[in-house]
C-alpha cells in the first residue's frame, strides 16, 4: 500500500499477458514510457511524471502483485 497526497493523478494501464499468452515486461515498460513522452510533447510542461507504483492485476483470479 502507498499513500499519496490529495490531488489529481493519471493512471496509465497497459495490457500484459493477454488470453493466456505470456507478457513481455520490457516491451510493456517501453510502451508506457512512450505514452508518457507523447503526453509531455502534446500537453507541455504541465504534465509532470513520477512513477508512484507498478503492479500486475490478474483479472481472471482478482489477484494483484507489486
Amino acid at each position: 500500500m502507498r499513500e499519496t497526497p490529495e490531488g489529481m493523478y493519471l493512471l496509465i494501464l497497459a495490457p500484459f499477458g493477454i488470453a493466456g499468452k505470456a507478457g513481455n515486461e520490457p516491451l510493456t515498460k517501453q510502451r508506457v514510457s512512450e505514452i508518457v513522452g507523447l503526453l509531455a510533447v502534446f500537453e507541455g510542461r504541465n504534465i509532470a511524471y513520477e512513477r508512484l507504483f507498478e503492479n500486475v492485476v490478474k483479472l481472471d483470479s482478482h489477484r494483484s502483485s507489486d
